[in-house]
């Protein structure tokens, strides 16, 4: 009977749990990999006996399968998964995933890119004087809705909530950031989309009604909705880490002058607190910086 200290497991072993033990956090890293070392042992051990009947390769599936699988679960846990959800990442990497989804659906963007070039041509080699070209209502009708939801977006901006001499450059640069990405990805889905839907419309009255008035309306109102609903997530993100603050909790009274309705939220990560007030006294969100050594309360314990 071989005794422990005499296994050797392959190398080929070995090197596979060196390689998944680097994806473990290094706080953890030499107990996870001494733990999964000895795991290894017991395992071959079995093996020499000839307890188990799979065959190397099975065997090697297996331990490659459950050591990277735990070696994830150790690096991601759900409250980090959660966590990256809340912070500045996730709708960055989501606006950047729908841009590409859209790029291929659509098969590059191909309305965009003829609109393009028609400005281009009109501006590059335009008509002769007194000669009007009907390329140009081409043009006006893809123009003139972007215009009119930019000016939306802008007046909206400047009549919101937000302080804007108060938070730092960073704040406002993801603000800008999302809501650039999110109008861009309503007005492709609009350009692309209203060309896919005037396609299958073969009346030439339904298409104009439908695919081209109605059509530019929603794209107006979604237009709208996306910048207030950027606003809305930008007051409820942390102006330090610009991750979205938790643990609402409501104060005050709705009858109370001296002390209004409103909801106190914390930065996960102990940078502050925010209230939001919910009259309509135009009170403006009060933020509280929280000194470092409150951030100690904040922080989660290494897991082994």
């Amino acid at each position: 009977m071989p005794d422990r200290r005499d296994a050797c497991p392959p190398r080929a072993y070995r090197w596979l749990i060196r390689a998944a033990s680097w994806i473990v956090p290094a706080a953890v890293r030499p107990a996870w990999h001494a733990r999964w070392d000895s795991n290894l042992h017991n395992l071959w051990i079995l093996t020499e006996r000839g307890e188990l009947h799979d065959s190397a390769l099975a065997q090697f599936f297996w331990l490659c399968r459950h050591t990277f699988a735990e070696a994830l679960g150790a690096r991601v846990r759900a409250t980090d998964f959660a966590r990256w959800v809340r912070g500045p990442w996730f709708v960055t990497v989501s606006s950047a995933g729908a841009l590409f989804l859209m790029g291929i659906t659509s098969r590059g963007f191909p309305m965009t890119r003829y609109v393009y070039a028609v400005a281009q041509s009109l501006i590059h080699y335009p008509t002769s004087l007194g000669r009007y070209d009907p390329r140009w209502d081409l043009v006006f009708r893809y123009t003139f809705p972007i215009v009119l939801a930019a000016v939306t977006a802008f007046m909206l901006l400047a009549t919101s909530r937000l302080p804007f001499r108060r938070y730092n450059w960073r704040y406002w640069a993801f603000l800008v950031l999302k809501t650039t990405a999110l109008l861009m990805l309503v007005s492709l889905f609009w350009i692309e989309g209203g060309a896919a839907l005037r396609r299958h419309l073969p009346n030439m009255t339904v298409r104009a009604l439908i695919g081209g008035l109605l059509f530019a309306a929603s794209y107006i109102a979604a237009s709208a909705w996306t910048v207030i609903w950027s606003l809305g997530d930008q007051r409820l993100r942390c102006p330090v880490c610009l991750e979205r603050m938790m643990m609402p909790v409501r104060v005050g009274s709705w009858s109370s002058v001296l002390d209004p309705a409103a909801t106190e939220l914390l930065c996960r990560s102990g940078h502050g607190a925010l209230c939001l007030s919910e009259t309509s006294l135009n009170q403006s969100d009060r933020w509280i910086e929280l000194d470092p050594s409150w951030r100690t309360l904040f922080e989660e314990p290494v897991r082994k």
